[in-house]
This record gives C-alpha cells, sequence and structure tokens, in this order.
C-alpha cells in the first residue's frame, strides 16, 4: 500500500511552485521524510477530540503537517495536522482553537464575503513576500450553514490563483465545550466528490466526554465573539471589536483568506493530469 502511494506521488512534478523554504527536490523525498499513520486507525487528534482515519487515508502530524505546507508552498498554524486520501486527490488541515465557547447567532455572508474580499490586497502582499503565488476570491462555493445537531458550521470559497487557475477552500468549525476544531479541505473544483468524502471523514471525529458543546455549564470560558468571527478573523476579531486594532481590520481579515490554500494546478499534477 505504502509502495504504491509513493510511485503515485513520485509522479509529480511540483517545480512550478516550489520555495526557498520547500527543501524537497522532489515528491519522493518528502515523503521519505514524513511518517503518515495509514488508516484504518483511530487516533487522537487533539487531546480533547479523536478521529478514525478510514482505510485508504493517511494522517500526517504536526511534525510532518509543518513540512507539507512548505512542501505545498501554503501558509501552515501551529498545532496543525493533516488528512487526505491516499490517491492525493484533495487533502484537509485540522487545528483546535481553545478560544471558550461560541454561541450561536445569524451569519449575514454577503457582508462577510465583502470584508474577506476587502482584505485580499494585504494577504496577497503577504504571499508575495514568502514567495507565493496571489490568490483572488471569486464567490462563495457554499455560503455558511451551520448545524445545531452536529455543532458544524461551514462554508466554502472558491479562489483564483495568478496564473487562472481554481481551487476550493471548504471550511468546517466543530464547536466543542471550550473551543472548536478548525477543519478547511483544500480541492480542485471539478473534484466534486471530496466535499461528501471530507464530510465522511468530519463524520468520524468526535470531542470526548467532558468536552462536548451540550456539556457546556455556567462558569465555563465564553469567547469574545461569535460564529461570523470564526469566518473573518477568529480571535483577532474579539481584539478588532474594542477597537485597539480597528485600524489593521483589513489586514487582519486577509491573513484568513486561503491560510492553507493550494493552486488547482496541484491538483492537476497530483492525479496525474498534468
Amino acid at each position: 500500500m505504502k509502495i504504491a502511494f509513493y510511485f503515485l506521488l513520485s509522479c509529480l512534478a511540483l517545480q512550478s511552485i516550489c520555495s526557498a523554504q520547500n527543501k524537497y527536490s522532489s515528491p519522493k523525498e518528502f515523503w521519505n521524510d514524513v511518517s503518515p499513520t495509514f488508516g484504518p486507525a483511530k487516533i487522537d487528534l487533539f487531546p480533547n477530540a479523536t478521529i478514525e482515519i478510514p482505510k485508504g487515508y493517511l494522517f500526517l502530524g504536526k511534525k510532518d503537517s509543518k513540512k507539507f505546507a512548505a512542501f505545498t508552498e501554503n501558509i501552515s498554524n501551529d498545532g496543525e495536522v493533516v488528512i487526505m486520501p491516499q490517491t492525493g486527490e484533495w487533502f484537509a488541515t485540522f487545528n483546535y482553537e481553545d478560544s471558550g465557547y461560541i454561541k450561536e447567532e445569524k451569519i449575514d455572508s454577503e457582508s462577510l464575503f465583502k470584508s474577506m474580499k476587502d482584505g485580499e490586497p494585504e494577504n496577497n502582499r503577504e504571499r508575495s513576500r514568502l514567495g507565493y503565488p496571489k490568490l483572488y476570491l471569486q464567490d462563495w462555493f457554499m455560503k455558511p450553514s451551520y448545524n445545531p445537531k452536529s455543532n458544524n458550521l461551514e462554508w466554502a470559497f472558491l479562489i483564483k490563483d495568478e496564473e487562472g487557475d481554481y481551487v476550493v477552500n471548504y471550511d468546517s468549525r466543530i464547536l466543542g465545550r471550550t473551543g472548536y476544531i478548525q477543519a478547511t479541505l483544500v480541492m480542485d473544483p471539478s473534484k466534486k466528490s471530496a466535499v461528501p468524502a471530507f464530510q465522511n471523514v468530519l463524520d468520524n471525529l468526535e470531542f470526548k466526554a467532558g468536552s462536548r458543546y451540550a456539556e457546556w455549564k455556567p462558569g465555563d470560558k465564553v469567547a469574545k465573539y461569535g460564529m461570523a468571527a470564526l469566518i473573518t478573523g477568529g480571535a483577532i476579531a474579539a481584539a478588532a471589536k474594542t477597537g485597539i486594532l480597528a485600524k489593521f481590520w483589513k489586514l487582519i481579515v486577509a491573513g484568513v483568506v486561503a491560510v492553507f490554500a493550494a493552486i488547482g494546478k496541484f491538483f492537476k499534477k497530483l492525479s496525474g493530469k498534468e
């Protein structure tokens, strides 16, 4: 299984998106430098949550996920982990934020999109500084939606890179008692089967007893922001509301756009179609 997977990835030609931070000269060299956990396997995704890695999928821990971020020219958060199918058609990143309890609220998708779009120039200046290609928000691929039963907030952006290729960032926030899990699917828009496959992976994720959203009690930590801020800036949004960082708001929300984005060309090469 591992040999076949490495053979597929060794066929990639990622020279066009290599950066100074990418120390790997080939995909084979990268995969020889990491130690994936192959499914089926149940792991502690974070200290307060578990996930079942299905057969045909793999998991990269924190250290290896940082290497993957550099390899694919992406900006990684500390504590981030990666799950992806062994076919390499898409990947998803996971991170836990100890924000406190997030209260449910209505979301204005139009104003949120405008905020993200306004921050685009600053985001692209930062990506250019890092030697990464510029990215441009096109539209909602899926407007924000909240499921009160699963406590899952999800949305998706359609993004275009400077070469005209498209990619979709599909985000989920799974709410818990003291914070939330940030899950981001990065996919080629043509691979529509990636969305239900990603959702199936999320179905195998759960908070441990004592950490679930429904177990919140008076006196527990409560976040200073609500669901809308999970889309436009998370914890930084709380500071912006106080006025301390208000004048830097456009720069702040810019950092959220395509935090772990990948260009469409990456997926074409990954699937051997380019």
